[in-house]
């Protein structure tokens, strides 16, 4: 696979997912989180493997606000928590503090 590979895709989700976050729909947003959920992760790895620690945690902090995003997106395209929150504590935890509902 070559190097530059796993950044394009990266970089593609990336901008996939700034377009998608600022649709008027619950739903194209959601995607949106999900393109930079999945592109965030792929930034944590690329850094890491290049030992770039700074840049690494950025990525994680980026990709824990992506899972919260999409959380807070739930499931039903209502903008809501969804029920993804009552059932797993770490996303419920994300979600609210997020959320602003506290």
């Amino acid at each position: 696979m070559p190097a530059a590979l796993p950044e394009c895709a990266a970089a593609a989700l990336g901008i996939a997912g700034a377009v998608l976050v600022a649709g008027r729909q619950a739903a194209t947003r959601r995607a949106g989180f999900a393109c930079w959920t999945a592109g965030n992760l792929i930034w944590v790895v690329i850094a890491a493997g290049n030992a770039s620690w700074a840049l690494a945690a950025m990525f994680a902090v980026y990709w824990i606000t992506a899972v919260a995003g999409l959380v807070n997106t739930g499931s039903g395209g209502t903008g809501g928590a969804g029920e993804a929150g009552g059932r797993r504590p770490l996303l419920k935890l994300i979600s609210t503090v997020f959320s602003g509902n506290r």
